[in-house]
């Protein structure tokens, strides 16, 4: 009789340390996804169009020569008279405006690729970004649902198998006193 109290006493209490080893592992588990999760939302990506910049080389030696060009130009109408200067300085300065335009909309061209391949990285990594977080928050409410789930289950079950355990505690005891209609609770636990 006292054997079988012990084992129902045993019996709930091996199911109380099992519903508090399984809380202390959902805990731990809980801050590992936790600790994962930050590490997530603190990735930053870095746009590599941020730094590049347009060459201007070119354009600058473009400059030069143009430069160079005109005031040679220039220099052989002054040679020619009066009336070569007259007449060729109008033609050298829409040539040098031509060509002056044409470096000019070569180096905006150049800007406007460099802000639009910017842009699109931007895009593409606030994309990214907004992705994650997204994954993330998914993750965090499937995890926290299952593991309400898991709990409960496990609280669940523990809660059964001390009730049980209880209930057979309780008919053992029953089951003495019909027995011993006289006897205490006391009487019971003493060993003979």
């Amino acid at each position: 009789m006292i054997s079988q109290l012990a084992l129902y006493s045993l019996g709930a209490g091996l199911q109380g340390v099992q519903a508090f080893q399984a809380q202390k592992q959902m805990k731990s588990s809980q801050q590992a996804a936790q600790k994962a999760m930050n590490e997530l939302k603190q990735i930053e990506e870095l746009n590599p169009y941020k730094a590049l910049q347009v060459p201007t080389m070119g354009a600058q030696l473009q400059q030069e020569a143009l430069s160079r060009a005109t005031q040679a130009g220039v220099g052989a109408l002054q040679g020619a008279g009066a009336e070569g200067v007259i007449g060729g300085v109008g033609n050298v300065v829409g040539s040098v405006g031509d060509q002056a335009a044409k470096i000019g909309a070569e180096l905006q061209q150049s800007q406007y690729q460099r802000d639009l391949a910017q842009t699109k990285q931007e895009a593409d990594i606030g994309q990214r970004a907004a992705e994650r977080e997204f994954k993330i928050g998914a993750t965090e409410a499937q995890g926290a649902q299952m593991m309400r789930a898991e709990q409960a289950a496990i609280r669940d079950a523990a809660i059964t198998g001390i009730g049980e355990s209880l209930t057979g505690f309780a008919g053992l005891m029953g089951a003495y006193q019909a027995g011993n209609p006289y006897a205490s609770y006391a009487d019971m636990f003493k060993l003979k």
